[in-house]
């Protein structure tokens, strides 16, 4: 496999912070449009539209350096209009998946595309946001936050986002997250429905958790997962099942 293309394009870096400081004058820009800690990528045959799974933390799209809340799930891209620009970015990706290195792209002033939960249908891909090329995040407070906010996210395992499960006790698994000393809560919701699990320890790779409630055959529940340490929370993942009747 070959390294990782990080481009360092100082000049041009500088001209994106001059504009930014112009529209915003109390700060600068962040320049990247999407922090993404990806689990895997899926190329097409025809290289024409590429999927990266894992956590994003996507621009706002206005100045200084304010990001939406992190989410788990999926990107659809179809090639720019430079295909061979996109096709090197998404080896760049396939190189880190999976690694735990936290990469930018994109930029910030232009459109990102968006975050798509497991279950959505594989339709209508985006055009992929050219920028900067591949960047590993630095060790600036902003990166670091971000990059802790990707880490925080557990990976639902089992049920899976939009499947349906047998009537009875379900159990449900995350796979952890890096920081071995969080707790995980769980909770269920349903129709006149809830249960929240207390702070789970972590199990070895994964935890789980097997609630009390009876779940009704052909109902649709929705569970999530957050993980806890001292005074800090992560972000909440959430993912919806249906009940067999």
């Amino acid at each position: 496999m070959r390294a990782l293309r990080f481009v360092r394009q100082v000049a041009l870096l500088s001209i994106v912070s001059a504009v930014a400081v112009a529209a915003t004058p109390s700060r600068l820009s962040d320049p990247v449009g999407i922090y993404a800690l990806i689990d895997k990528v899926v190329v097409s045959a025809n290289e024409e539209t590429v999927q990266i799974w894992g956590v994003f933390a996507l621009s706002t799209g206005m100045g200084g350096d304010s990001y939406k809340p992190v989410q788990r799930g999926y990107m659809f891209f179809k090639a720019a209009s430079d295909p061979r620009v996109s096709r090197a970015e998404w080896n760049d990706f396939q190189s880190v998946a999976g690694s735990g290195q936290v990469v930018g792209f994109g930029q910030r002033y232009t459109p990102t595309g968006r975050v798509r939960s497991a279950s959505e249908p594989l339709t209508a891909p985006e055009p992929y946001p050219i920028g900067f090329g591949v960047r590993k995040t630095t060790n600036n407070p902003l990166a670091s936050s971000i990059q802790r906010d990707l880490a925080s996210i557990p990976l639902p395992l089992s049920p899976l986002d939009g499947s349906t499960v047998k009537s009875g006790p379900v159990r449900f698994v995350v796979r952890n997250v890096k920081d071995t000393l969080v707790r995980y809560v769980f909770s269920l919701d349903g129709k006149g429905q809830h249960e929240t699990s207390e702070p789970l320890p972590a199990g070895k790779d994964e935890t789980s958790w097997t609630p009390k409630l009876a779940l009704r055959p052909g109902e649709d529940y929705i569970w999530r997962v957050v993980a806890r340490s001292g005074n800090w929370t992560g972000q909440p993942v959430e993912s919806s099942i249906r009940v067999a009747k």
